[in-house]
């Protein structure tokens, strides 16, 4: 299902809701990147997420299942450990 711009304010809202209430003080930061944070074309296929915590938890990847029931949503977990290892010069997506 493609969206519209007020649609993308309804899913984005209630996720940050929902990974504010789970993940609480745990959360550094929640990016939204991709074509629909820049508002490209007229139609919202996606929302694509970074989400930032302090550190692993052995039920974060359940906790995010619950969090995201929309199928256009691609949210990606990384832990603040992990990209103050490899140095935040050299932190890229994917990597």
């Amino acid at each position: 299902m493609v969206g519209n711009r007020s649609d993308m304010k309804f899913v984005l809202s209630s996720i940050v809701k929902r990974i504010e209430y789970t993940f609480n003080d745990r959360v550094v930061c929640l990016l939204h990147y991709g074509s629909s944070a820049f508002l490209q074309g007229q139609r919202i296929n996606d929302y694509d997420l970074l989400l930032l915590l302090d550190s692993y938890k052995p039920n974060d990847l359940a906790d995010i299942r619950h969090i995201i029931r929309d199928k256009r949503v691609d949210l990606t977990i990384r832990y603040k450990d992990d990209v103050l290892k490899k140095g935040l010069e050299n932190f890229q997506q994917g990597n």
